[in-house]
């Protein structure tokens, strides 16, 4: 009996220590497992983070140059999975290098060659500074567990070379067009992802914002512009986004952006307009803006869109009378008395010079305002709700003759728009820009012109640059 009860005892002890190390057994094959299959966003803290570059090309990292220009001193190692960028306590940024091993690949020592380097899990990581490591090591929190990355980071497959950034590395030069560009595009967003460079040469920049202006703008058709722009844009609502864009901005931003736009509108449509009574009404609905270069003259400008029907005509007419108004309306008559020996010379009213038309032709009804020296005016036409207005007589003519092309874009957006880079330059934007300035993620070097669709879905607004 005693003799059983010591071998049932054995039997036990025996399959409860089997169990054990079947269980250890378990435990390390899993932890492996969970080890190798292990990403960056697993091991990288989710505060710290303000750049992750995933499967990147050693062009995809250089145009990152002007943005970042740490990344001009990566270290070296071969076979990245990802490089990160950390914002280290005492100031500035820490370089992270993820490579993956290979599973006969020993495990890299804890330094090398004076170098920062670790394994862990199936990555050697190697970092710029030592300040890094306490960052990961203490994080209570994984980028992969972060809700922007996991929103940007769907339906991103394994091999594909993409971007995560923190909006705070975008490189704002605080200048009118960055301000214009940034409030437009990225509003109060905190992260945003940049493919770049697909199969059709276009870069999508994903942006995760829980509430946009987007989510309320209309999905109505978008005006064409004329062909050939050295710039346009078409977008819906573009009264309430101009309201929106001035309220988010910091006090001395919005004061600049309010003197620039007010100086502009004095000078297209003179002293008596008013921003907020004539203008901003007809930016209620769908509206595109373009502008239009010609070879001895200031590039000229065209607005069109659709207003309430029952104010347009009045609107426009209030614009045209304070076009005439600021128009010269005087001239200089010389009298020569005494054979020439006395010359006077006298300023005197004279309105003749000033032109004011209007006439029907086809379905529109133009209006045309304009002095006769030096062909400075304003041009309408209206046809119902639609409306056109430019500085630029010849624009009017081909859009209601019919004679002029109009682009329109077979894409479904919210906004779109496009750029001549050469107008960039000649114009001195890309001085004042830092988003448009390249060497640039947005566009190739060689691009001549970039082209831009907007589109809103949940909480991501996806912008498209196409270069052409």
């Amino acid at each position: 009996m005693k003799k059983n009860l010591f071998h049932a005892t054995g039997l036990s002890i025996l399959a409860l220590i089997g169990g054990a190390i079947l269980m250890i057994a378990l435990i390390v094959i899993v932890s492996s497992l969970q080890s190798y299959t292990q990403k960056p966003e697993d091991l990288l803290p989710a505060d710290a983070t303000i750049a992750v570059f995933v499967n990147p090309t050693e062009d995809s990292l250089r145009s990152y140059d002007l943005w970042l220009p740490i990344l001009t001193h990566l270290p070296v190692l071969s076979n990245k999975s990802a490089v990160a960028l950390l914002a280290l306590p005492q100031g500035g940024q820490g370089i992270v290098v993820f490579a993956r091993r290979s599973a006969t690949q020993a495990e890299a020592p804890a330094t090398a060659a004076g170098e920062n380097i670790r394994t862990m899990g199936s990555f050697s990581v190697l970092a710029s500074s030592p300040d890094v490591w306490p960052l990961i090591d203490a994080s209570s929190m994984r980028l992969a567990q972060f809700k922007p990355f996991r929103t940007l980071s769907r339906n991103k497959g394994p091999t594909l070379s993409w971007n995560y950034l923190r909006a705070s590395v975008l490189p704002l030069s605080g200048s009118l067009t960055d301000t214009l560009l940034s409030s437009l595009f990225f509003g109060k967003a905190a992260c945003l992802a940049v493919t770049p460079h697909n199969e059709q040469g276009r870069t999508v920049v994903e942006i995760e914002n829980e509430t946009s202006f987007w989510d309320t703008a209309s999905a109505a058709p978008l005006p064409p512009v004329p062909s050939n722009p050295v710039f346009s844009i078409s977008l819906p609502g573009a009264e309430n986004l101009l309201k929106e864009i001035l309220e988010n901005l910091p006090r001395d931003r919005r004061f600049t952006l309010e003197s620039t736009l007010l100086t502009r509108m004095t000078d297209t449509f003179g002293n008596e307009a008013s921003m907020e009574f004539d203008l901003l009404p007809l930016l209620k609905d769908s509206i595109a803006f373009s502008l239009t270069e010609h070879a001895e003259k200031k590039p000229s400008f065209l607005l069109s869109g659709t207003a309430d029907e029952a104010t347009l005509s009045p609107l426009l007419t209030r614009l045209h009378d304070s076009v005439h108004a600021g128009l010269p309306s005087a001239r200089v008559v010389t009298r020569i008395l005494d054979k020439g020996r006395y010359v006077f010379r006298n300023l005197r009213s004279d309105t003749s010079g000033t032109e004011e038309k209007k006439e029907k032709k086809g379905e529109w009804q133009l209006h045309s305002t304009i002095h006769a020296v030096d062909g400075k005016g304003l041009f309408s036409a209206v046809n119902g709700k639609s409306y056109l207005l430019s500085n630029d007589a010849e624009l009017i003519a081909e859009v209601t003759g019919g004679s002029g092309s109009l682009l329109s874009s077979p894409e479904a957006a919210l906004a779109r728009g496009s750029l001549d880079l050469s107008f960039l330059t000649s114009s001195g934007l890309s001085a004042t820009s830092s988003l448009l300035t390249f060497p640039s993620p947005l566009f190739p070097e060689k691009a001549k012109t970039l082209r831009w669709l907007l589109s809103r879905r949940n909480t991501v607004t996806t912008l498209t640059f196409i270069p052409e």
